[in-house]
């Protein structure tokens, strides 16, 4: 097939640090160039990649006025290729640009990689817009609320060697992601605290963050206890996850999906995670990971974990969350979309990943 991908330009695909969606889009147009796809990647001209790439930039923008001018620079270049493809695979973290695909006369499909808001205002908007296939990253995305025109669910996946299986842990436990309260790492040194283990932090910290982490993670980071080690590369990450006894994830949002989860499994490592969002999707209760419904049950957790294998850790990310099969998933959605008839295209698929219809 002629594909598409078109990431947004803020950051390069992949992202040299943090970067989720970078991520996994580029996971999966290699993945898509390793099945034999004419794949283009639309996206920063820093990208490292092995498809097609038609950039608007020499490198990666930042999420600012700049960038954003950029990105609309690229929706002109995609517009102006859109002829050549047999689908084009939208990547957002908003809506914006929904006007913009809806117009396009190719085919298209949208993963949109946030929460849903699910507002009374957001109503209006989702129904004009309820024609465009969507993908879910879980079915915890999906508002009872809402209709758009939801396809699937589609799992993440990475790459089968990204990370190594670490048989044995040394006697600390990981936070890994953004420094911001929506992701919970106060809870997560509250955590560590009361249980009496050691916790490594890891991740950016973003200027929008920077006084909830100057006022409340700073002050107690010790380095020893409680250690901040600064965002991480797959390198770094391999070895602070690999070596950790779990993964602490106290999401304090509605979490579409978590990619650091995978990531942990990925090593053997197991994670301890609230009962919110996508997390009961995600974590197999007792085999590669617990999951909690608050605080108190979190703390007793942190014993338990360490009677999970971690063979079986890995085995279970190997069977539902490789790159291989969250592209499988999708040129199976992108073949049903192209071969559908143009009135019908909003009946394809519409179920969500239990197969259940969707909402």
């Amino acid at each position: 097939m002629r594909i598409a991908q078109v990431c947004m330009p803020f950051l390069s695909v992949p992202p040299k640090q943090y970067g989720g969606v970078e991520r996994m889009v580029s996971y999966l147009t290699e993945e898509l160039v390793q099945q034999g796809h004419m794949v283009t990647l639309f996206a920063s001209g820093d990208s490292i990649t092995r498809a097609r790439l038609i950039a608007p930039c020499s490198s990666a923008a930042g999420e600012g006025h700049e960038g954003h001018v950029l990105y609309s620079t690229m929706l002109g270049m995609v517009a102006r290729y859109a002829k050549e493809f047999d689908i084009i695979h939208f990547h957002l973290n908003h809506w914006i640009v929904l006007p913009f695909v809806k117009a396009l006369t190719s085919r298209a499909v949208v993963t949109f990689h946030m929460p849903i808001d699910n507002s009374e205002s957001m109503q209006p908007f989702f129904q004009e817009f309820s024609d465009i296939p969507i993908v879910s990253l879980s079915d915890a995305q999906r508002p009872s609320n809402v209709y758009l025109n939801w396809q699937r669910t589609i799992y993440y996946g990475l790459p089968t060697t990204l990370y190594k299986y670490r048989e044995k842990s040394e006697n600390y436990y990981a936070f890994i992601g953004l420094l911001a309260r929506h992701k919970g790492p106060d809870r997560a040194i509250d955590i560590a605290k009361a249980a009496g283990v050691r916790l490594k932090l890891a991740g950016p910290v973003y200027d929008r963050e920077q006084g909830y982490f100057d006022q409340v993670i700073a002050p107690q980071v010790n380095g020893h206890d409680i250690e901040y080690v600064g965002p991480l590369d797959d390198a770094e990450k391999q070895t602070l996850l690999g070596n950790a006894v779990a993964l602490l994830f106290p999401s304090q949002w509605q979490e579409p999906f978590g990619l650091v989860m995978i990531e942990s499994m990925a090593c053997g490592t197991p994670v301890i995670g609230f009962d919110n969002g996508s997390v009961p999707e995600v974590i197999t209760h007792g085999t590669t990971g617990l999951v909690v419904p608050d605080w108190t049950a979190a703390v007793g957790a942190v014993a338990d974990v360490r009677e999970l294998d971690r063979k079986r850790c890995r085995a279970e990310f190997e069977r539902r969350f490789l790159a291989s099969r969250m592209c499988k998933d999708y040129v199976e959605l992108y073949e049903a979309l192209v071969q559908a008839e143009p009135a019908s295209t909003a009946a394809v698929l519409e179920t969500d990943h239990a197969g259940n219809p969707a909402r």
